[in-house]
């Protein structure tokens, strides 16, 4: 039962991770890198 919540856990992390991602690209692209 534990490794089960801790799998949930990593996908969890992973989903959060990507959405944050998904969220911030669109402000980096409009961010002009010198």
């Amino acid at each position: 039962m534990g490794r089960r919540w801790m799998t949930a856990g990593i996908f969890g992390a992973v989903a959060v991770v990507v959405a944050g991602l998904g969220l911030l690209s669109p402000v980096w692209a409009e961010t002009p890198k010198e």
